[in-house]
């Protein structure tokens, strides 16, 4: 079971950093962790992945919508899901003075 569990971190690992940013659901990657934690496994370094995997795509979202609210016109323009994508960097740990000052 053990090795099963690792086997779906890696799976999972694999499969989040290849997602693009709008299919990105970490989700399945964290329960394989959270049973891996459950039977006593050392999950330190997939959770290092894991958030690195969230970091890069945070990123790439910030960068999305920011090109997507330079576009738009005044009366269309909405930056809530570029404020979004800037909190969940901060709480990441990235620094995203440059975002906000773009927004």
């Amino acid at each position: 079971r053990k090795r099963f569990v690792q086997a779906r971190i890696s799976a999972e690992l694999r499969c989040a950093s290849e997602a693009s940013a709008e299919s990105f659901t970490p989700t399945l990657a964290i329960r394989a962790i959270e049973e891996a934690e459950e039977l006593g496994l050392d999950v330190s370094q997939a959770r290092e992945e894991l958030l690195d995997v969230r970091k890069r795509f945070v990123q790439a979202r910030i960068s999305a919508e920011l090109r997507c609210a330079s576009e738009a016109s005044a009366e269309s323009f909405t930056p809530t899901l570029a404020i979004r994508a800037i909190e969940e960097a901060e709480e990441l740990g990235l620094d995203v003075s440059q975002a906000r000052e773009e927004l």
